[in-house]
């Protein structure tokens, strides 16, 4: 066989690979939709992510505006279907909100949504992250972290640990209270933020008992 057949024969491959893997992933999305459509109609409303359907503009500024103006439009055209508790994200393609079932439906079908996602609660871990991130090996060439600043996010910290006593310089706390998933806010001034000394202040759920190593 010729190198030419060769070459028609992998595309050709390749092509029914993905004429495959499209309407499986469509499919995929469709359940999801199903999925969280049901949950709006049991509990009236149902928390999302929205991803954005994004093009080009790889450039950090470029990429900001387009993230903007994705998220902008359709939350202008998904206004009157009354999305609550709305989070834009700066830097990255996605939108947080409360929806109900219509909402959710015209989210899905609107053309800068690309998927649209279940904002669910995570309990956090810590099974392997040492090694993941290469920890021991820069360890081993005898770098310390010494002169570094480094910003923390998890369910609160102990800043009077042996381990951090006099090296926290800033906190913050973003949590939220949603009642259909019986989750309250972790920020001790019992708003959604918090920003200040005490702020990051470990929470009393059992969920936070990750907090400090």
């Amino acid at each position: 066989m010729s190198l030419y057949r060769i070459a028609l024969a992998a595309l050709a491959a390749v092509a029914l690979s993905l004429s495959a893997a499209l309407p499986a992933q469509a499919q995929t999305r469709e359940m999801q939709i199903q999925k969280l459509a049901e949950e709006a109609r049991q509990q009236g409303s149902v928390r999302v992510i929205l991803e954005m359907r994004m093009t080009g503009a790889a450039a950090a500024p470029k990429h900001k505006a387009a993230v903007k103006s994705s998220q902008d439009r359709a939350l202008r055209d998904l206004a009157a279907h009354g999305l609550k508790n709305v989070r834009k994200y700066e830097h990255v393609p996605f939108v947080a909100a409360e929806v109900d079932e219509a909402a959710l439906q015209a989210a899905a079908a609107h053309p800068d949504v690309l998927a649209v996602h279940e904002d669910r609660l995570h309990r956090p871990t810590l099974a392997q992250s040492g090694p993941l991130v290469g920890a021991p090996e820069a360890w081993g060439m005898g770098y310390s972290g010494a002169g570094q600043h480094i910003a923390i996010l998890d369910t609160g910290v102990d800043s009077n640990h042996p381990f951090l006593a006099g090296k926290v310089v800033y906190e913050a706390c973003f949590s939220s209270t949603y009642a259909p998933y019986d989750a309250r806010t972790a920020c001790p001034n019992g708003q959604d933020m918090q920003i200040g000394s005490g702020a990051a202040a470990p929470c009393a759920s059992s969920a936070c008992l990750h907090g400090t190593h």
